[in-house]
């Protein structure tokens, strides 16, 4: 599973999946709409599973903690 992919560029991406890579953390919280529609597209792409995130790192810039969606 590939957590926080966001600068993750295609031709990094394929190496990884022919070495087992199965997963992509399509959704999370702080992912925009046009992120998650990338991220479910390269799964597609790559034939891998589309995750969302669900860990929580505590809070961030004085927020309170947040988990995926």
């Amino acid at each position: 599973m590939l957590s926080h992919p966001y600068y993750i560029h295609n031709n990094i991406l394929n190496p990884l999946v022919k070495n087992g890579l199965m997963g992509i953390e399509a959704r999370h919280i702080k992912h925009s709409k046009s992120t998650v529609k990338r991220f479910l597209s390269l799964a597609e792409e790559f034939v891998i599973i589309a995750t969302g995130g669900s860990d929580c790192h505590g809070s961030y810039k004085k927020e309170p903690p947040v988990t995926g969606k």
